[in-house]
């Protein structure tokens, strides 16, 4: 997976995950901590699409850093790598970009993937 493949906002959403990870001692990034990153801001188009869809955004990013918090700690965080799954789900943004003909592989994507709206 190329990162130069990523929009500025992904590659954002990706490295922010990682400190976030890296902050809580975590041994990897998980899809927890994409979506966290995801839903940081309120003015982001994530955040306001899930308004939209009557999800009650805050108390989501609660339940997610309720999960996050209940990771296990590590002592070293170096090599910090993705998890499985958000691997795979890098994977199928990067072959959803594709298939809309994309250039980049966006946050959309992701929110896509991660939230099963697009096969």
């Amino acid at each position: 997976m190329d990162i130069s493949n990523f929009t500025d906002s992904a590659r954002n959403v990706l490295t922010s995950s990682s400190t976030l990870a890296i902050q809580n001692q975590n041994s990897e990034i998980t899809s927890y901590h994409i979506i966290n990153r995801m839903l940081e801001k309120k003015d982001n188009l994530i955040y306001q699409l899930l308004i939209k869809m009557d999800v009650e955004v805050e108390k989501l990013k609660v339940v997610i850093l309720d999960e996050i918090n209940s990771f296990p700690q590590v002592t070293s965080t170096t090599g910090m790598r993705f998890s499985k799954d958000v691997e795979q789900v890098l994977e199928e943004s990067e072959k959803l970009s594709k298939n809309m003909k994309d250039q980049y592989i966006s946050v959309e994507h992701l929110f896509l993937r991660y939230f099963g709206l697009c096969s």
